[in-house]
């Protein structure tokens, strides 16, 4: 047996990823397929997968492992590496991986929806490694209720909601606001990335702070130390 099943195995059993994925993932997948057959297409799907599966991006790692639940796996001979890889790839490359293939079936019929795959694909990295990240402790689904709370926050606010309306208003030629209200406008709903007017800066831009999201908190699993337990 390889190294990659028996850390995903061990880190199941261990209760690192959430339940809940898999139902939600079925539901959104179902209802895009019953949108796409009524109308041909479906927009809606895409937003409610990015919007909720970073709530189920955490996973605790960390925590896991300082309470020696991890010592077993670790004492085996499987690296922190292929550990925290195995965690990534269920926790938040198996969702990012479904963005892109939901916005492509969501769209196959429009001619825009290998762009829009590209602008899930970076929002999906973004709030996902972001997520992931911060729930390698302990409460590990706070940072995306936190986010859900923040989108609701910014669209209530006069700022945000005009940053919004500008930004949909420019895909029939209405000026775009300034660079820095979009990026704000991105951290904060990051769905707005999707709108073809959203500049690929931006879109680059946080699929980069993803990236980094991801290489940091692989950094602090890899040399972080928890006295009296196995660390391979």
């Amino acid at each position: 047996m390889t190294h990659r099943p028996r850390a995903h195995s061990y880190l199941v059993l261990a209760g690192a990823f959430s339940r809940l994925l898999w139902p939600i993932l079925t539901v959104v997948a179902a209802y895009v397929g019953y949108e796409c057959y009524l109308t041909g297409y479906s927009e809606d799907g895409v937003i409610i997968w990015l919007l909720l599966f970073p709530v189920f991006a955490g996973t605790g790692l960390l925590t896991l492992a300082r309470e020696g639940r991890l010592d077993l796996l670790l004492g085996s001979g499987v690296s922190r590496d292929r550990v925290f890889a195995s965690a990534f790839a269920r926790a938040a490359g198996v969702p990012i991986l479904f963005a892109m293939l939901l916005a492509i079936v969501s769209l196959v019929n429009h001619g825009d929806a290998v762009s829009v795959a590209f602008r899930a694909t970076a929002v999906a990295l973004f709030t996902g490694a972001c997520c992931f990240s911060l729930g390698l402790i302990e409460p590990r689904y706070a940072a995306g209720v936190a986010w859900i709370g923040a989108r609701i926050v910014f669209l209530m606010t006069r700022h945000g909601f005009l940053t919004y309306h500008q930004l949909v208003g420019a895909q029939h030629g209405s000026p775009l606001p300034p660079w820095p209200e979009l990026m704000l406008a991105a951290l904060m709903f990051p769905e707005s990335v999707l709108r073809p007017a959203m500049p690929i800066s931006i879109v680059v831009t946080i699929a980069s702070i993803g990236l980094t999201a991801a290489g940091m908190a692989r950094f602090v699993f890899t040399r972080a130390e928890w006295p009296g337990h196995r660390t391979a």
